[in-house]
This record gives structure tokens, C-alpha cells and sequence, in this order.
């Protein structure tokens, strides 16, 4: 083991080889490959090269050398071409600060079964008059650059819990089927924030019953805690990120979000969704990609 993994449990340590090939006697070669092929790129500016901060984006693909410095050079040149979504991205700017007071995220102490950390989203919580879509994404985007400092995460990864209840069809109007579609088709994988995110929970317990069954599964690794029943919706790895649809496609340059951070994204769940993001889906489904479709 190398000081670079020197954050990572045993067991960790032993999921990182398995699944992701990662080699502690060839680690600084691996990141000395994808470090060479900067000079292929001189239009974008690589602001971090250091060992540490490489080595999440080969974990984020791998240990792929070629898809790791695509993922690094499409994580810089999102930046550049989108100054503004970057500028003052820090927890005490306004928009950013009352997404963060809304839950998005929400983050949960605990980790579930596999390692995860849990994110937790309220749609409905998004208020309209005190903070945009793109504060919403730059509270998510701090908050996903915090927690993947965390080399347990970086090898384990996330997994994303919404929940519908309340989303109003008046909110739902902001989602158009090419905005989904766009979404979609981006998504590859793909506070500060509160000491308690899940206390929002909490204050609303019939609302978030579901939710809070959800959660507790799984955290429980129990094999009756694993029987969860049918009214969520399961979807593969491809659309864990597809829970950023309903304050990401309001902006078309979000779309390629995903693919530009180095984050390993496990599955998501949707608790109490209402019939019209059912409708959306079934509008842009026929329009996707095959590979796109089969993964859904």
C-alpha cells in the first residue's frame, strides 16, 4: 500500500483491486501516464496535476488511462467554458446558501451497505422565488467537490435517493421532453452542508415514509431490509444522475455535468413520482440511444 491509499479501510483497499483494477505497485506509473498526456491538450488549463488529485479520476473510470484524461480534461474545460457556474462557488453565496438550507443535497451520516454515501433530494423543496437552477447545481457541485476529497468515496462512490412527494405540476413545467432528452444522453455514469441533512426527514414523516423505508434499507444489510417493495422505481448505474433533471436541463450546457466530474455514481432511487415525470420519460425514450434505452 502507497501513502495515496492510505485512507482506505482494508476492505476498501481490497474493492479497489477487484473492481477497479487499481495496482498499488503501479499506481504512480498509472498517474504518470495520464499526467504525460496533458500536452496533447495545451487549450486547456490543467489548474491541479498532483498525484492525489489524478488518481480520483482514474478511480472514476477505473484505471482506464485514456478515459481517465478525457474525464480530467473534460472536468477543466467545463470550467472554462462555464466561468460563471464556478465564480464565488463557496457555501456562503446567497443562491448557493438557500439551495444548501432546501437539501440540495441533502447528505446522510450514514453510509449503505456497499459503502456509499446517500444523497437525499426533496423536489418539491425547490423554491422558485429565492434562489435558480443554477444555484442548485453550484450547491450540488460544492458539495459533491467536498465529499470527494474522500478517498473511501472516491473508490465506493454515491448513491441518490428523490423524492417526489408535493413536486407540483407547476414545477414540473420547467422539465420539456428535450431538456430530458439532453439529460439523458449526457449522463455516463455517471455543506458545507448541514451537520443532520436528514433532519428534513424528520419534519416531515408521513410525507417521507417511503423515503425514510428506503434509507433504512439501505443502511440495513439484512436480507428482509433488502425486500423493499414496488413503489419505487430502480434504474440502473447510466441514470443515477438523472435525478439532476429537474434543475439541471433548464440549463443546456449542464448537460455534460456527469461526464466532467470524477465520481463513481451507483444507482438511484425515485419515491412517490407523479404520473407526469412518467409521461416525460415516455415522450424522449423512443428517441434515445439503444445503448441508452437498454441501460434505463
Amino acid at each position: 500500500m502507497t501513502h495515496l491509499q492510505a485512507g482506505l479501510s482494508p476492505e476498501t483497499l481490497e474493492k479497489a483491486k477487484v473492481e477497479l483494477k487499481e495496482n498499488p505497485d503501479t499506481l504512480h506509473q498509472d498517474i504518470q501516464e495520464v499526467r504525460d498526456m496533458i500536452i496533447t491538450r495545451p487549450d486547456i488549463g490543467f489548474l491541479r496535476t498532483d498525484d492525489a488529485f489524478i488518481l480520483r479520476f482514474l478511480r472514476a473510470r477505473k484505471f482506464n488511462h485514456f478515459e481517465a484524461f478525457r474525464l480530467l480534461a473534460q472536468y477543466f474545460e467545463y470550467r472554462q467554458q462555464n466561468l460563471d457556474m464556478f465564480k464565488n462557488l463557496k457555501a456562503t453565496d446567497p443562491g448557493i446558501k438557500q439551495a444548501l438550507k432546501d437539501g440540495f443535497p441533502g447528505v446522510l451520516s450514514n453510509l449503505d451497505r456497499y459503502g456509499r454515501k446517500i444523497l437525499v433530494l426533496f423536489a418539491a423543496n425547490w423554491d422558485q422565488s429565492r434562489y435558480t437552477f443554477v444555484d442548485i447545481v453550484r450547491a450540488i457541485l460544492l458539495s459533491l467537490e467536498s465529499m470527494i476529497e474522500d478517498p473511501e468515496l472516491q473508490v465506493n462512490g454515491f448513491i441518490l435517493i428523490i423524492d417526489w412527494s408535493n413536486f407540483t405540476f407547476k414545477q414540473a413545467s420547467k422539465l420539456t421532453p428535450s431538456m430530458l432528452r439532453l439529460a439523458i444522453e449526457g449522463l455516463q455514469h455517471s455543506g458545507h452542508m448541514t451537520r443532520d441533512p436528514y433532519l428534513d426527514l424528520r419534519w416531515r414523516p408521513q410525507r417521507c415514509s417511503r423515503t425514510q423505508r428506503l434509507v433504512g434499507g439501505l443502511t440495513d444489510s439484512s436480507a428482509g431490509a433488502r425486500q423493499m417493495g414496488s413503489p419505487l422505481l430502480r434504474f440502473s448505474p447510466f441514470v443515477c444522475f438523472l435525478t439532476f433533471l429537474f434543475f439541471s436541463f433548464a440549463l443546456k450546457r449542464s448537460e455534460r455535468l456527469p461526464d466532467s466530474f470524477p465520481a463513481r455514481f451507483g444507482g438511484i432511487h425515485f419515491v412517490n413520482q407523479p404520473w407526469y415525470i412518467h409521461a416525460l420519460y415516455t415522450v424522449i425514450r423512443p428517441f434515445l440511444k439503444d445503448k441508452t434505452r437498454k441501460r434505463v
